[in-house]
């Protein structure tokens, strides 16, 4: 009886210690989270025990901390690009209507019929650039909708780049260009999307036209496995290019940003290619730029 009576008083004095010692474990914790709510930090909770049920409150709590912490600096990220996307686009805009609106003005002050027309022209040009800058600003909003899908079907690849270079052939005569252009006719098949194509050819080929000085080489290489497409000119020297951003949004080289587009051409044509399950890269070498899209070949087509 005496012996059931102690080990009951060791269970006991055992149960109050361990209880003692779980809420003091509970209130540091509970005082940590209090400390992480009312102040900035990176900080974790800490818990001297390594296991049990304390340790696994801590590690979830942690969890949540991190989830949460990712989850604001994804909302602080979207703010600025939002800031960013309306100040960019507020000068890309207001540029061509601010040319346009003092040719409209000459236009009406003008009463020569030959200076009334060459106005007109000039109006004509700038409201074309300013649609194909909406154009650009639709597709890449498209683009950044996640819901957003390319569907995908077989594409002869060669035969839409033959097409597209095509189809600038103008705009590169004109601007004195010599291009080399190495691109198999017999076709080439990768599971694509022929729009999407098109219009990552057509922004490459922009940029190429619009940035370089007189040389030009589109090649189109496949191996067992993959389809390479290469794009190299050389650069106005004036203004440097920085391999790591010509994808990013917005970017330009030229940073007084007097060109008429919206620095969206190589975005929109990387999410395209990653839509398409393609890689794509930019190198500069020897004042050569390269753009590399790589895509799977698509066999037994």
């Amino acid at each position: 009886m005496a012996v059931a009576c102690i080990i009951s008083v060791v269970i006991a004095i055992l149960g109050i210690g361990l209880a003692f010692y779980y809420r003091r474990q509970i209130k540091n914790v509970k005082s940590q989270i209090s400390f992480l709510n009312q102040h900035e930090t990176n900080m974790l909770i800490t818990s001297d025990q390594k296991s049990g049920c304390v340790a696994e409150l801590t590690d979830e709590l942690n969890t949540l901390i991190e989830q949460t912490a990712a989850l604001r600096k994804e909302i602080a990220d979207n703010e600025s690009h939002l800031k960013d996307t309306i100040i960019n686009l507020s000068h890309d805009i207001r540029t061509p209507l601010t040319s346009m609106d003092g040719y409209f003005q000459l236009l009406l002050k003008s009463h020569d019929s030959e200076e009334r027309q060459q106005y007109a022209a000039v109006i004509s040009d700038r409201l074309s650039s300013l649609k194909e800058m909406l154009d650009e600003l639709f597709t890449y909003a498209k683009l950044t909708n996640k819901a957003y899908e390319v569907e995908l079907s077989p594409c002869a690849v060669n035969e839409i780049l033959l097409s597209v270079l095509f189809s600038f052939y103008k705009d590169i005569k004109q601007r004195g260009i010599e291009p080399l252009v190495n691109v198999p006719e017999q076709d080439i098949f990768i599971q694509g999307n022929e729009p999407a194509l098109r219009r990552i050819f057509q922004n490459i080929l922009k940029n190429c036209i619009e940035h370089g000085n007189n040389q030009l080489s589109v090649r189109l290489i496949n191996t067992a496995d993959t389809v390479k497409i290469y794009f190299e000119n050389d650069y106005q020297t004036q203004e440097p290019i920085d391999a790591n951003k010509v994808f990013d949004r917005f970017y330009k080289a030229d940073g007084a940003r007097s060109k008429t587009s919206t620095g969206l051409g190589l975005s929109i044509a990387k999410e395209l290619v990653e839509r398409l399950n393609g890689s794509i890269t930019g190198n500069v070498k020897n004042d050569i730029f390269t753009i590399t899209i790589t895509f799977q070949l698509l066999k037994n087509n």
